[in-house]
């Protein structure tokens, strides 16, 4: 199986996988033919959330989350609950 060893990943019906977030949330979205927008600027909408998510907001949570589990120094922890409360 390839994927790199990251997660959260996907292996399809197909036996094929897929790794990191976005690439997999797209991927179930044209797969439903319903969630990507139904224009241009509706998909590019969507792509702006879909970075913001990655950026501002997943970062800090698995900083906080690999915290939590005793993998990252506390110091972290703190930084990204300040970093969520913007």
């Amino acid at each position: 199986m390839k994927g790199h060893g990251k997660f959260p990943m996907l292996v399809t019906e197909e036996g094929e996988t897929l790794f990191e977030t976005n690439a997999i949330a797209t991927f179930l979205a044209r797969q439903a033919g319903i969630l990507l927008g139904s224009s241009a600027f509706e998909e590019a909408q969507i792509e702006q959330w879909n970075d913001i998510g990655a950026t501002a907001v997943m970062s800090p949570l698995v900083d906080v989350a690999y915290s939590t589990f005793g993998h990252k120094p506390s110091t972290t922890y703190a930084n990204s609950i300040k970093d969520l409360k913007k």
